[in-house]
């Protein structure tokens, strides 16, 4: 199963890139034939103990299937996730979206602009901050060069890591293991300041 999930990842990235396949699309692919290879592995395990006992009993398999792929979900998560993309959509309806385009990108410039964001993401969670500056260009709010889409990017995705509250991998380890908490992530801040720091300036010489 781990490697129709890695095979799936690699089509979905190559589809997307070449022939602009939505991502969506192929990992829900992915996900169906990863129900259809467990239905076909307990069907196989069920003839197999009914060869050996016929009056083995087994839970309907489309149940179990449904089960033991739900089980893995933290819905927690996920629904965070979901509500802050949609938050994001809304004031992005309303407006507030191009209010802080030009607040931002238009006043600070391209660097100082990505920069805050950074220190957004940092706040909010890098998922919505990103979806925030792709709603941003939607509207036509804000233009960036290809270098400065990358730096933006860069800054979102690690200047967003000096809090726990800040990373989709932060919000997931806090949902699975009680040790992971806001208060004791703290304690690194000052070591992924220091790597944001020189990060940027290493981005800066690179792309600019």
């Amino acid at each position: 199963m781990i490697g129709i999930f890695l095979t799936y990842v690699v089509i979905t990235i190559l589809s997307h890139y070449f022939i602009s396949i939505p991502p969506a699309a192929g990992m829900m692919t992915g996900l169906f034939s990863t129900l259809l290879f467990k239905m076909i592995q307990e069907i196989q395990q069920v003839k197999k103990e009914k060869a050996k006992n016929p009056n083995f009993h087994t839970p309907h398999l489309y149940e179990k299937c449904f089960h033991i792929l739900r089980g893995g979900v933290e819905w927690d998560t996920l629904f965070f996730f979901f509500g802050a993309i949609m938050y994001v959509g809304a004031l992005q309806t309303a407006g507030y979206m191009d209010v802080l385009a030009h607040g931002l990108f238009d006043n600070w410039g391209a660097i100082k602009g990505s920069i805050a964001m950074g220190g957004i993401s940092a706040l909010v969670d890098n998922v919505p901050t990103m979806a925030a500056t792709i709603a941003m260009a939607a509207t036509g709010a804000l233009v960036l060069t290809k270098s400065q889409w990358l730096f933006a990017n860069f800054q979102i995705c690690t200047t967003g890591n000096l809090l726990i509250i800040g990373t989709a991998a932060g919000v997931t380890s806090m949902g699975q293991s009680k040790e992971m908490t806001f208060m004791s992530y703290l304690v690194w801040i000052p070591a992924i300041l220091a790597g944001a720091v020189a990060g940027t300036y290493v981005a800066i010489l690179i792309l600019f």
